[in-house]
């Protein structure tokens, strides 16, 4: 039989070797952190507190944010994807981060639609609708743009075309 000291003492080495276990495996991080200043990876979930703090962290690093929401069925959304795409093009990650805010329900639906249509060249985010709330979105498209300094330049329904697009990225990334 074992005495109750010893039990103590093994259940007490055990709980610290778990302990020990998960700090070496990571336990307890946040899945969606990322390099600072960097975006996440395509389809991560983010609800509209992770968009703020993303969006807070690169503008800190000296970038404009680009966040268009949109959706998958949308032909609107359809149509300015290419517009977003020849803006990463034309102004360099360093001074611009551009991401899509997917308000689709599945997220199997996103990857399908990229899957078909090719990346764009940034991410592509699986937005909650706290995140449209957050950043007051009721109609999609919906571009929202914010300066180096974390001000609000631009948040517009409604697909832009390039040389609209290049004006107000223009002053952003000044």
């Amino acid at each position: 039989m074992i005495s109750k000291p010893h039990h103590a003492a093994r259940f007490g080495a055990l709980l610290a070797g778990l302990l020990l276990a998960g700090l070496l495996m990571g336990c307890g991080q946040n899945e969606k952190s990322v390099a600072k200043g960097a975006l996440p990876a395509d389809y991560t979930s983010m609800d509209g507190a992770d968009l703020q703090a993303m969006v807070r962290e690169t503008t800190a690093d000296g970038k404009a944010v680009l966040l268009a929401f949109w959706t998958t069925w949308c032909p609107g959304c359809r149509q300015e994807l290419p517009e977003l795409v020849q803006l990463r093009k034309d102004y360099p990650e360093d001074k611009l981060a551009i991401a899509i805010v997917a308000l689709d329900d599945e997220e199997k639906v996103i990857r399908d639609f990229f899957k078909e249509h090719g990346a764009p060249g940034f991410p592509v985010l699986h937005g909650t609708r706290d995140a449209a709330t957050v950043y007051q979105i009721n109609a999609i498209p919906h571009l929202l743009l914010v300066d180096k300094t974390g001000k609000r330049l631009f948040s517009q329904p409604g697909a832009f075309p390039a040389a609209m697009l290049h004006k107000v990225v223009d002053q952003a990334v000044r």
